[in-house]
């Protein structure tokens, strides 16, 4: 039945394709019983995560009921089932805000949260924009891309500091469509680039990158201690500590008027704590014109700072950055690899933006090299420095740095996965001029093409504290070997003709060129006539005409995609049929003579006996003589 099938599907998905977790469409219009005693039970333990444990797959629900009847029906959070909630409400009262045009109020957004429908804190997750309910357009049609007032980066901002897992959806429009639903914008620049003016920016990515490094702890609205302007209506101002110890401030304004905004706010930090602007506005030229925001904010004796936040607009450009990060000082300083064999150059502006590379990739050959991070003090005024950097390879949870084991476990929160640095570790702290990480990895262990390295450099900080770190990343392209190929075709082929497929494991290939039985000597030029013909993602397809008995070569030439490394790739392929049984029926009788005579008639290749690439009494003798012989 439907529910049987829905079950069934599930474990396809999670077994078979490895999916990690699921969003529940339309909810409601399922009976909660189902979720609770059924779907629950098949998600349960199922999902394999990147240290090959065994755990529940995160889900959530899209219900458009009130938050007590979402919460109470269609989530579940028990130990056993790990099942949230799109907050539909919050991000449509964050979405009034950016409708607003300034004259919103935050106090309708704190108030909106499904978070604290549970236990009254705002501590759990939502959403701003979604597929469904984006930043514009209806369902109808394809969205226009949203101008820097729809794109609500404040918001996005507000967001991303909150606690809980937030969503930055982004829509890369690679997908035309004739009619039928359209999915809405979403955060266009989420990956880096501006599609509105076909340039580049990291106002998305920084913020996610700054949210990763610092946002930690509980979530405390500070407005009400400045003692000159409490309101929460333009101005929103909080603060994310651990068991009392600060670990960011954060800043979010919604008016679009010129010029910059301050409030006077108790803070958590101590006295005399150095706040770095994190988030890129402050050394932005185009935000911060006149230098209002400042790099640093030094906490007074009384534990508060005067905190300026940039309105939305400077002079007569809107653009959208009313937001300010300040943390702790984070470390500073240079990743690099070491034994890279060149560089393939980031995809240029005529490149589609859905499948345009910002990043330039080095390129690994060798069989070993290294991850390579120096520190530098950041503030001179500061003597808070690195004390231990970690690195990552993919997604972790991998022995590569020799140590017998993984260094960092599960449960360790965002440095779960990550590898201590062994070839070398000179902290900062222990040196005081700077800090050197090296780590020697065995190239040969990791896949061929792209791979990603992430590293964390650690401030220093009391035991019990929450971490904080400064990342870096890096994605680079192993190319040791030509891109592998797998032969698809099962068994003994019976047919006169067969079409063969090949399938790329290692996901390399752009392409795939074909010959069939080819003879000893230099390699042939690979063009457009041996080129096969795509079949899927990863996979290509060889129609074969005139097969005959017995032992022949395949061979296959992939070509791989950013380096151009080709690979050759022979496979033997056994036809098993009568070499006269033109018709494929396994006998041979009159109808193979007859389809014979009407092939030699066409001149079709079918009737090549002989093999020699043209169709003539050779062959027809060639025909006479398997023909007697049958099968």
């Amino acid at each position: 039945n439907a529910t049987g099938l829905l079950l069934r599907a599930t474990q396809r998905l999670m077994d078979v394709y490895g999916v990690d977790g699921f969003r529940l469409d339309a909810a409601k219009h399922i009976p909660s019983w189902f979720w609770d005693n059924l779907w629950d039970s098949v998600v349960h333990e199922r999902r394999r995560a990147p240290d090959g444990s065994l755990q529940t797959a995160f889900t959530f629900v899209e219900s458009v009921q009130d938050n007590f009847g979402t919460y109470s029906q269609y989530t579940r959070k028990d130990g056993f089932a790990d099942r949230d909630a799109l907050d539909l409400n919050g991000a449509g009262a964050l979405r009034g805000i950016v409708n607003a045009n300034g004259f919103g109020a935050w106090s309708s957004v704190l108030g909106a949260h499904i978070d604290a429908t549970d236990d009254g804190v705002q501590n759990g997750s939502l959403h701003v924009f979604s597929h469904d309910n984006g930043s514009v357009g209806s369902g109808g049609s394809m969205p226009a891309l949203p101008n820097v007032r729809q794109q609500g980066l404040a918001e996005m901002a507000y967001v991303l500091f909150r606690p809980g897992p937030p969503i930055v959806y982004h829509n890369a429009r690679g997908i035309s469509r004739s009619g039928g639903f359209f999915p809405r914008e979403g955060s266009p620049n989420a990956l880096g680039g501006d599609p509105t003016g076909n340039s580049l920016s990291d106002a998305m990515t920084k913020l996610v990158r700054a949210r990763n490094m610092v946002a930690r702890g509980d979530f405390y609205v500070l407005n009400g201690t400045d003692p000159v302007n409490q309101s929460t209506d333009d101005v929103l101002v909080f603060e994310r500590r651990t068991g009392g110890v600060a670990n960011c401030l954060v800043a979010v304004n919604d008016t679009w008027s010129n010029g910059t905004s301050y409030r006077n706010v108790q803070t958590s930090f101590a006295p005399g704590t150095r706040l770095h602007e994190i988030s890129g506005t402050a050394t932005d030229a185009r935000t911060d014109p006149f230098d209002d925001v400042d790099d640093v904010l030094v906490v007074d004796s009384a534990q508060r700072v005067l905190i300026p936040v940039p309105n939305n607009r400077s002079g007569n450009i809107d653009h959208g950055r009313g937001y300010v990060v300040y943390a702790p000082t984070l470390p500073s300083g240079t990743l690099e690899l070491t034994g890279v064999a060149s560089t393939i150059p980031a995809d240029d502006a005529g490149v589609p933006t859905h499948q345009r590379r910002l990043t330039a990739l080095p390129v690994i050959t060798g069989d070993t090299f290294e991850v390579r991070l120096t520190t530098t003090q950041t503030d001179a005024l500061d003597p808070n420095v690195d004390d231990n950097a970690l690195f990552r390879l993919n997604q972790g949870f991998r022995d590569d740095n020799g140590s017998g084991g993984v260094d960092i476990g599960s449960g360790a929160g965002p440095i779960s996965g990550y590898e201590e640095f062994l070839t070398l570790h000179e902290p900062l702290a222990d040196t005081g001029t700077t800090g050197r990480y090296h780590q020697t990895i065995d190239a040969t262990t990791l896949p061929e093409g792209l791979n990603y390295v992430s590293v964390v450099a650690f401030r220093g900080r009391p035991s019990g504290t929450a971490p904080l770190f400064r990342e870096w990343r890096e994605t680079f392209y192993v190319d040791r070997v030509g891109p592998d190929a797998a032969l698809l075709t099962p068994g003994p082929v019976t047919q006169s003709s067969y079409t063969f497929a090949v399938e790329n494991p290692d996901r390399t290939a752009e392409r795939t060129h074909f010959f069939w039985d080819l003879p000893a000597g230099p390699d042939p030029a690979l063009d457009a006539s041996s080129l096969g013909r795509r079949i899927g993602q990863h996979r290509w397809s060889y129609t074969r005409l005139g097969l005959t008995h017995g032992t022949h070569t395949l061979t296959a030439f992939t070509v791989e995609r950013h380096t151009g490394t080709t690979a050759r790739h022979d496979f033997a392929v056994f036809v098993d049929r009568c070499a006269a049984d033109v018709d494929d029926s396994g006998t041979v009788n009159t109808n193979d003579f007859f389809a014979f005579l009407a092939l030699y008639q066409a001149g079709d290749p079918g009737a090549d006996f002989t093999g020699e690439g043209d169709i003539n009494t050779n062959d027809f003798f060639g025909f006479l003589a398997a023909y007697q012989v049958g099968c």
